[in-house]
């Protein structure tokens, strides 16, 4: 569990306990027992320079960093530091501070590490001297959001970082390019990741059947397909999901640029730009356990009308499609209002028009209680 939505007064209480309990420390605020001791420390976005390297300074056995501080001088004596936070997706500060990989992974003991990354830095070779690691997150800073993001090379040393559970190269809009490559695994040393359950941000993912007894328990996974000039994706099956369906275990899928499959145990799938696809030829069998489906920029010809029959579906959004589709969703959705009942339909579709359209655009009519249209403004 990564977040969690509480009441205020929950909140409150929670708070309470934890100075009374003295569970972490948050810098500029009074500790009778000082904070030399501690193993938590907070570091609040208001903290001033000095107080955050007083901080760092006064708590040489500091197990944990949680900041929303622009800017945290890390220390050459923190070897003990276990957990750095030091960006938080919901925040989203104007002015943050990019960590150099490279000094970060100097800090073995680290088992969660979630930063904005320098621009133009690269993972090291020596990321599996993190031999504890199992949370990798890295961002850019939201003020250097451009059209072309750059690419981010792992080295192939992560295949021998058996404890990894969760790495997430976060990208900047769909369409920016950026991603995270992954090298192929070494032909010589199998090490099967079997705590790893996310992956999410890969470029071009080349799934052959090395790669999946590599990844057997992956439960996420976040992929772009873009295919270089001069190879054809339909010859070439590591680029395509022909084997990521064989990964029994996966729960949650979002691709850009392929999404044909059938997928046992997929939750949320969701789907950006797939080219080429016009006619999505699929049963409610291939998707038993479907709950949340997402379709961004996709140019489908028809809606399948099958996916309604999913009993597990709960929801389908559909951002920015084409007319074609969203009046072929639309009568999917009274196909199954007919079966099982207006008010009686286990799933809502809602439809996001993009700012060109009005509100007298005959879209707009096709909404009703389990099928939402809007359009999206901009502020």
């Amino acid at each position: 569990m990564k977040y969690l939505k509480i009441h205020d007064l929950l909140r409150d209480l929670c708070l309470r306990e934890a100075e009374k309990e003295r569970f972490y420390h948050v810098v500029g605020q009074h500790n009778p027992l000082g904070s030399s001791i501690q193993r938590r420390v907070v570091i609040p976005r208001n903290t001033s320079e000095k107080e955050g390297l007083d901080a760092m300074r006064s708590t040489p056995h500091v197990r944990s960093y949680l900041s929303d501080y622009e800017r945290v001088l890390l220390l050459p004596d923190l070897r003990l530091l276990r957990t750095f936070r030091a960006y938080d997706k919901f925040s989203h500060p104007k002015n943050g501070h990019e960590y150099s990989l490279r000094e970060l992974f100097e800090l073995v003991n680290l088992r969660f590490l979630a930063i904005c990354h320098k621009k133009g830095s690269q993972l090291p070779s020596s990321i599996n001297h993190l031999w504890c690691l199992q949370t990798l997150i890295l961002h850019p800073l939201p003020i250097l959001r451009s059209k072309s993001s750059e690419n981010k090379y792992v080295p192939v040393e992560i295949w021998n970082m058996s404890q990894l559970r969760h790495v997430d190269f976060y990208v900047y809009g769909w369409h920016s390019g950026g991603g995270l490559h992954l090298p192929d695994p070494p032909s010589d040393n199998i090490v099967i990741m079997e705590n790893l359950q996310t992956l999410k941000g890969v470029i071009n993912f080349k799934c052959d059947e090395m790669m999946v007894r590599r990844i057997p328990n992956i439960k996420k996974l976040g992929l772009f397909f873009i295919i270089p000039k001069g190879i054809d994706s339909g010859d070439d099956e590591d680029y395509c999901l022909h084997n990521v369906e064989r990964l029994q275990k996966l729960e949650s899928l979002s691709c850009k640029g392929h999404g044909e499959g059938q997928f046992p145990s997929l939750k949320y799938l969701k789907l950006v730009s797939c080219s080429g696809l016009e006619w999505w030829m699929t049963e409610s069998s291939h998707f038993p356990c479907l709950e949340h489906l997402s379709l961004y920029m996709v140019s489908l010809k028809e809606f399948p009308s099958e996916l309604g029959e999913i009993p597990t579906l709960k929801s389908v959004r559909m951002h920015h499609c084409n007319e074609e589709l969203v009046i072929s969703a639309r009568r999917m959705v009274a196909e199954q209002e007919e079966l099982q009942g207006e008010e009686e339909i286990s799933f809502k579709v809602s439809v996001i028009l993009s700012e060109s359209y009005d509100e007298d655009h005959f879209l707009m009519t096709l909404a009703n209680r389990n099928f939402k249209v809007e359009i999206e403004r901009y502020s």
